[in-house]
């Protein structure tokens, strides 16, 4: 994530990667977890809108350290997000 464009390219990226999994799931398990899988597509949203508040404001003096403290935050959580599927089909 070295600049603005691909930042907000990467969180789109993942946040639809989330919800195209949870919309997955609530295909393959029709009435099973629904209430889970709609909560981990409206996290992943406000995942998403949070990512992009904080690519906005960035400050300009040093842009490269908080773009990289930006992406480790962005894989940190959609990975707990992915977990959080994946427990579903326990």
């Amino acid at each position: 994530m070295a600049n603005l464009r691909s930042a907000k390219k990467d969180v789109l990226f993942f946040v639809n990667e989330v919800i195209s999994d949870c919309y997955t799931f609530l295909c393959l398990h029709p009435g099973k977890k629904d209430q889970e899988a709609a909560a981990i597509i409206e996290d992943a949203m406000a995942l998403g809108e949070n990512m992009f508040e904080q690519i906005a404001n960035y400050p300009r003096d040093n842009a490269k350290a908080h773009f990289k403290q930006v992406n480790q935050k962005l894989l940190a959580s959609t990975d707990e997000l992915f977990q959080r599927i994946s427990g579903l089909t326990k």
